[in-house]
């Protein structure tokens, strides 16, 4: 499959490639290793996953700040995307996301917003989103895209509109109360996701996922490799370089601070660069 550099874009953030494929590599199972002494057991033996829960670290932003992360694709700057967390009049957590991509040399373009509800507890809440997208001559993928979401009662109730639906789809899903949601275009969820795990050389960190998008649940896992010292505005900062994956399949790594903040995200194959703004 050939990929646009936009779609590469969207690659970073778990859209097109990660996800379709989630279903070829089992979503959320157990992973099940053989006993001692044995490479094909009669009784395999199930090692239960440990989780991380929403809500376990406190959020290292600036309640009511809006944060901006700067997109380059062989460092040409091809877009931009804004994120902002603060509380509405119940007193619950609001994070506002935002994308604008504009590649002209290959006539692609991206851009939406959209608004998460959270708890205190970070119990999922509403979820609402807008994004129109155009990637050139014979796209079908061109249009518009809403996404809206009520989360009561252990359930999720989706509508869910692209182009070519004459209305919305709806439906409801089940949701464990340990679960995190992301929308693959809107890297700012993905920032609050990665304020939660407690980093450590070597050591996975995993994560239940909802995309949004599928409507399907993913084991997202976080393996810190190394520490890096970086050059952030005018100061240095020690960042740890993190594996990401979903359901074992590696889509970047990520430069996260020791307290959760996101600096830096690249893609596998590094074309494509996402750098958190030092707002100096």
């Amino acid at each position: 499959m050939i990929l646009t550099r936009i779609k590469q874009l969207i690659f970073l953030v778990l859209l097109l490639i990660v996800l379709p494929n989630l279903s070829a590599c089992g979503r959320g199972k157990e992973k099940i290793s053989p006993p001692d002494g044995g490479n094909s057991p009669e009784t395999p033996v199930v090692q239960k996953i440990t989780y991380t829960n929403p809500g376990e670290r406190g959020i290292p932003y600036e309640l009511g700040r809006e944060y901006r992360y700067v997109f380059k694709m062989l460092d040409v700057e091809i877009g931009s995307a804004t994120f902002k967390l603060d509380k509405n009049e119940n007193n619950n957590y609001r994070l506002l996301t935002s994308i604008d991509i504009d590649n002209e040399e290959f006539n692609e373009r991206m851009s939406g917003e959209s608004v998460l509800v959270f708890d205190e507890n970070w119990r999922l809440l509403s979820y609402d989103r807008e994004m129109d997208s155009s990637f050139g001559k014979r796209s079908t993928m061109d249009g518009h895209y809403s996404i809206h979401a009520r989360f009561e009662n252990g359930h999720a109730h989706f509508q869910h509109q692209k182009p070519g639906d004459d209305e919305p789809k709806v439906f409801i899903k089940e949701i464990p109360d340990d679960v995190f949601l992301f929308d693959n275009n809107f890297i700012g969820q993905m920032a609050l996701i990665c304020t939660q795990p407690r980093l450590k050389t070597g050591r996975t960190e995993t994560l239940r996922v909802l995309s949004i998008v599928q409507q399907d649940f993913y084991n997202l896992t976080m393996t810190p490799k190394i520490k890096h010292e970086m050059e952030f505005g005018n100061r240095k900062i020690i960042a740890y370089e993190v594996d990401m994956k979903a359901n074992d399949i590696t889509f970047g790594h990520y430069f996260i601070t020791r307290n959760g903040v996101m600096v830096r995200a690249e893609e596998e194959g590094g074309r494509l660069v996402i750098m958190l703004e030092t707002g100096e």
